[in-house]
């Protein structure tokens, strides 16, 4: 490709025609072409005393790439979002006994059955929902207090884990919520701890959602005794390996 010639000329006039149809900014499409925009938007004028080839060919490099998404758009299905699979539904509701009750929900997945799009569904559907999506960084306690923080509205968050948690439960005390852990099998056993002590002194509700591992972790094995007053505290544990077969066919429809 680097040996074919580009018109410069050409590619001037569909950086013009691109920005004016799309209505980006220049500083939007620096970051989706790979040029800095002050580069950018020079090279449309004819005044850019660069090498006016090398942005061209760079241009030239993206319209092919957006070509190809196009082609992609067309050929491939559309991918649904939400869709209230029987599985669904049983996460769904879940979830609403959880908020309308104040209990504390576990339910271990595995694949393919929706459990993230339907947290995103329910935190989207309905008032004082918080969804934490946790990950092996947010694991320890001082991770899981700035994760939970910045979902509730407080970016940035800092101090000690005692007053980040108090921060947390100022917050939450007479808010009626549901908080949503998913990804839920990386919490530590001190940080599982600290939530359950969220629900018992404000009545929050609760819903860890993660794979097959988070419910085996607090019902049974070596660390029972250390989950007991959690599992005690549980309404609802639910465990799905699989997709069921009016799953697949709601999918497939959809």
């Amino acid at each position: 490709p680097d040996s074919l010639p580009v018109d410069v000329a050409e590619q001037r006039a569909w950086l013009n025609q691109h920005k004016a149809d799309s209505g980006s900014s220049w500083t939007q499409l620096s970051q989706q072409i790979g040029i800095a925009a002050g580069t950018l938007s020079v090279f449309p004028t004819d005044k850019y005393a660069g090498d006016n080839e090398k942005i061209a060919r760079t241009i030239f490099r993206h319209r092919q790439y957006l070509a190809t998404q196009a082609e992609l758009d067309v050929a491939a299905p559309t991918i649904p979002g939400y869709v209230e699979t029987p599985t669904a539904r049983r996460l769904q509701a879940m979830l609403q006994w959880a908020h309308t009750r104040g209990r504390i929900v576990v339910a271990a997945c595995g694949p393919g059955l929706g459990k993230t799009i339907s947290t995103e569904n329910y935190r989207d559907a309905v008032s004082n929902v918080w969804l934490i999506v946790l990950r092996p960084s947010t694991s320890g306690m001082n991770g899981m207090l700035i994760s939970v923080l910045a979902a509730l509205g407080e970016k940035g968050a800092r101090g000690s884990n005692q007053t980040l948690s108090d921060r947390v439960i100022e917050r939450i005390r007479n808010s009626s919520g549901l908080i949503i852990f998913d990804e839920a099998q990386h919490l530590s056993e001190r940080s599982i701890e600290e939530i359950r002590s969220w629900h018992d002194a404000t009545g929050i509700g609760i819903a860890l959602f993660g794979n097959e591992t988070v419910l085996t972790r607090i019902e049974g094995g070596a660390r029972k005794a250390a989950f007991a007053q959690l599992y005690s505290r549980v309404a609802m544990p639910y465990t799905q390996n699989l997709p069921t077969s009016e799953d697949a066919e709601v999918i497939a429809a959809a």
